[in-house]
């Protein structure tokens, strides 16, 4: 069935109230239990007057909150003004008759930190003895290193691509049987309940409007 781009966005919507814990569980096998949830986020800057991505955030992180064993581990957003090169890439001509590349302003955002974090903790973790396998959750090839380093410390991994395809540079260094590709049917199964209550029925969570 095809769905229009305003369809599909709607439906992925759906699909953000996400539980990590039972999204990863369903990839242990054997032995493994889940000792540790380590989350890296970055707290979202609203783009306008009257957006309300940072409140809907807020509410996640208070679902996240009831997950045994998380840690929320932040870094942070940084938006800049940036000249960049249009797309398709076109040459325009200077009055000397040189020609230059057609650049545009945008407004550059990059998440800063999350990928250092998880490196750097992945690395501690696996000298400190704290895990015997460690899941990430990931398709970035800055990721390669670390892992290559507590696999010669003497730890397993395993790879959740959330990719239709394998990151190049895993698949040309690292074991196919470490990876794992997260379908939609895996995150429709880790949803969080639309309502998150404690034992005295007192709500915590409520998924937001605009994810149903």
């Amino acid at each position: 069935m095809k769905h229009s781009d305003a369809d599909l966005n709607a439906h992925r919507k759906k699909l953000r109230w996400l539980d990590p814990k039972k999204l990863v569980e369903q990839f242990l096998h054997g032995n493994y239990k889940l000792d540790q949830i380590n989350f890296y986020t970055t707290d979202i800057i609203a783009l306008y007057l009257g957006d309300k991505s940072p409140s809907r955030q807020k509410e996640y992180y208070k679902a996240l909150m009831t997950v045994e064993n998380i840690s929320i581990i932040k870094g942070r957003f940084s938006r800049n003004p940036t000249l960049m090169p249009v797309y398709p890439i076109k040459s325009i001509i200077n009055p000397d008759g040189t020609k230059k590349i057609e650049k545009i302003m945008v407004l550059k955002t990059e998440e800063k930190r999350s990928d250092v974090n998880i490196a750097s903790h992945l690395v501690r973790d696996a000298c400190q003895n704290k895990f015997d396998m460690a899941v990430l959750v990931s398709n970035d090839s800055d990721l390669l290193e670390p892992l290559k380093i507590i696999h010669s410390l003497g730890k397993k991994f395993l790879i959740l691509s959330p990719h239709e395809k394998y990151c190049y540079d895993f698949v040309k260094e690292l074991s196919v049987n470490c990876m794992r590709k997260i379908q939609e049917k895996h995150i429709i199964a880790a949803q969080f309940p639309d309502e998150i209550r404690d034992a005295a029925n007192t709500l915590i969570a409520k998924r937001p409007l605009k994810w149903f």
